[in-house]
């Protein structure tokens, strides 16, 4: 068996522990000792309000632009998510003004953007920088293993934080299942599987988020010509492999 203590004393003991506690983890820390967080190089900002606006309606848009990005996402009965991607220094301090600052930076950028920073009341504006880690080549020993953000945690840009840990949970609850009473070797099993597809996933994201997060305007014309001329098959193909079948 393997033992747990809770800060509050508590105790529990099971056959199998597995880390789920996000990218902080503390059950990963005890696994593989201090690692620095890796910063993408870009804050993330986000909101979510009351924004009806029809040209909208379901539907999901990301602009790009040098520095900046700004993703639309309609989330129904006239509410709307919306986040916008900055590239900065991670000793950047926060704005004293957020959404004054925020419309400047965007006061330029196409319709409905500008007024959506206006539409947003300044507490629902949050800020947080844009972490993960290099992907690892493994995860756990004995009966001890790590899941989603504990294991892999990703940059947002292919929104598959959580469904990667998703898949892992259906994929160690497999291995446990046909584990002949050897958890052990299931939980390896199950990182076997994982590990190669979160790894590939992790550096795709981390990729897409430096190719759109570029400063130089020139750069941007470069890459904004290169993704409008990629063929429409290749796009769907790269696509099938982040979210296509992955267990």
């Amino acid at each position: 068996t393997v033992a747990l203590r809770f800060d509050d004393g508590a105790e529990a003991e099971g056959d199998v522990l597995i880390g789920a506690d996000g990218i902080r983890s503390t059950i990963r820390a005890q696994l593989k000792g201090s690692e620095p967080l890796r910063y993408a190089g870009y804050f993330g900002w986000r909101a979510a309000i009351e924004f009806a606006d029809p040209t909208l309606e379901n539907t999901f848009s990301e602009s790009w632009g040098p520095r900046l990005r700004v993703g639309l996402v309609t989330l129904g009965a006239g509410r709307l998510y919306w986040f916008a991607s900055e590239r900065a220094r991670e000793d950047l301090p926060l704005p004293s003004d957020p959404k004054a600052y925020l419309s400047e930076q965007l006061e330029d950028w196409h319709d409905p953007i500008p007024a959506v920073v206006v539409a947003t009341p300044p507490e629902a504006l949050t800020r947080l920088p844009i972490q993960d880690r290099p992907p690892a080549k493994e995860w756990g020993r004995g009966r001890v293993t790590l899941l989603g953000d504990a294991a892999h945690p990703m940059t947002p840009n292919l929104g598959q934080g959580a469904a990667q840990a998703l898949e892992d949970a259906v994929a160690v609850a497999r291995a446990l299942r046909c584990a002949d009473d050897n958890p052990v070797a299931a939980l390896r099993t199950y990182e076997a599987a994982r590990i190669p597809r979160t790894t590939m996933i992790v550096k795709r994201s981390w990729q897409l988020g430096r190719m759109a997060q570029l400063s130089s305007p020139l750069a941007c014309r470069i890459r904004d010509a290169l993704v409008k001329a990629t063929p429409p098959r290749i796009q769907r193909r790269q696509q099938e492999l982040v979210i296509g079948p992955g267990l």
